[in-house]
């Protein structure tokens, strides 16, 4: 009698074989039904290339599925999933270049650590492990990527790189076999021991330390952290964070529509007393203009209701204006401008504070500059005020392109509480 492992090995190598071949297959493979698909989505050149590497990785992963299945590969049905983009790789592939949804909440988030160099690898871990490993486990597993190519520089990423990688110890045994989801779990529950192991006695902290990871931190900062306050700065950031997804940002409208609800609570939370949020103009090196957005002084009636029921108004009228003459014609670079006025820029605030052990919003007192430079891209810089107990000063620099990336960052206590002592 032949055992379900060795079953599911047969059916493995044999799925295998026949991945290969539709991958070999000129005519009715991969390269054809990928052609159609980066087609239809408008890949440039660079994404195609990196295209192509992970439908071969996620090929060969859906043989590998089908198998634990007890299941044959079909070469018909992959035809189609690859030229529709259809497979949750794709999906997430999609996502990070601003084409389309990624195949899962989570996997919104993942995508946004991507790079132009790792996006295949990054893509395909993000369909492996996103939904059983959740953030913390794909957060360790992209900031290892360069550890896992390393041990192993071409092809899928088998599930004893992937645990190496991450633990810098082998896997274990019993999950040679296990298929993808207990493989998943079992990664997130080595994730949460390390978080228990590295202290014992807080509360939660595997939700803690899961929940720095989430920042985009690296693992040992995350862990750091959970003996005592820390301080970050940009190196620390392995997974950097971004700006809004382009394919998230909404119309002009829209954005506008978000910025007006933000500004009137622009530092409610945590006040400070005589503190009033700005956000200034310029350009590098220029002139600055500086507006109070809570200052309603010069508005009407109708307009100060407008303001308080965070409805657009003259106020966040103004601010799209001023926006309008740092990007000019550049509709994109402008809607990403304007939306970062708004708490999807100061999200950094609520996520990033409670490292420091002085937990605030995203709604607390932030002042922020926005600059254009003459290469055509816009800084937008958020700094807390003298008086905040936080020093938090970080910058987003927004290319032509739309896209924002982590430039500049610190964000600590202004008088840090010593760290408790690790034990020998």
């Amino acid at each position: 009698m032949v055992s379900t492992a060795s079953t599911t090995a047969l059916q493995k190598a044999w799925n295998e074989t026949q991945a290969q071949a539709f991958l070999d297959d000129p005519a009715h493979g991969a390269s054809a039904a990928m052609d159609t698909y980066a087609t239809q989505k408008g890949f440039d050149g660079p994404q195609k290339t990196q295209l192509r590497k992970l439908i071969g990785m996620a090929v060969m992963h859906e043989a590998a599925m089908a198998a634990e299945q007890k299941a044959a590969f079909s070469p018909q049905s992959l035809f189609k999933a690859v030229s529709e983009g259809s497979l949750p790789a794709l999906q997430d592939f999609a996502c990070a270049c601003g084409k389309g949804k990624a195949h899962y909440f989570v996997a919104d988030d993942i995508m946004v650590w991507a790079t132009p160099r790792n996006l295949a690898d990054v893509a395909m871990l993000s369909a492996m492990l996103s939904e059983s490993s959740g953030i913390g486990g794909s957060a360790v597993a992209v900031q290892r990527l360069d550890t896992m190519r390393t041990l192993q520089p071409e092809g899928l990423l088998t599930r004893n790189t992937i645990w190496q990688g991450c633990f810098n110890e082998p896997m274990p045994d019993e999950l040679k076999t296990a298929d993808q989801k207990h493989f998943g779990d079992m990664l997130f529950e080595r994730l949460s021991r390390h978080f228990k192991e590295i202290s014992p006695d807080t509360l939660a902290a595997d939700a803690k330390g899961v929940a720095n990871l989430s920042v985009g931190i690296s693992l040992e900062k995350a862990s750091e952290a959970l003996r005592g306050p820390v301080s970050l700065t940009l190196e620390d950031f392995v997974n950097r964070p971004t700006l809004t997804p382009l394919q998230n940002i909404g119309t002009l409208q829209e954005t506008e529509e978000t910025l007006a609800k933000d500004i009137k609570r622009r530092g409610n939370h945590s006040p400070l007393e005589g503190y009033t949020p700005t956000i200034s103009f310029g350009t590098a090196g220029g002139p600055v203009e500086t507006v109070r957005i809570r200052d309603t002084s010069g508005m009407d009636k109708a307009e100060k209701e407008k303001f308080e029921m965070g409805d657009p108004s003259s106020m966040s009228h103004d601010l799209v204006r001023r926006a309008q003459e740092l990007c000019g014609e550049n509709d994109v670079q402008l809607r990403q401008v304007v939306l970062g006025m708004s708490q999807a820029g100061t999200f950094l605030v609520r996520n990033a504070s409670p490292v420091t052990d002085i937990a605030e919003s995203e709604h607390s007192p932030v002042d922020i500059d926005i600059r254009r430079e003459a290469n055509g891209n816009v800084t937008i810089r958020y700094y807390k005020p003298p008086q905040s107990p936080l020093d938090i000063d970080y910058t987003f620099t927004i290319t032509p392109d739309g896209q924002a990336t982590l430039t500049a960052c610190r964000i600590q206590a202004r008088q840090p509480a010593p760290q408790q002592p690790v034990d020998a």
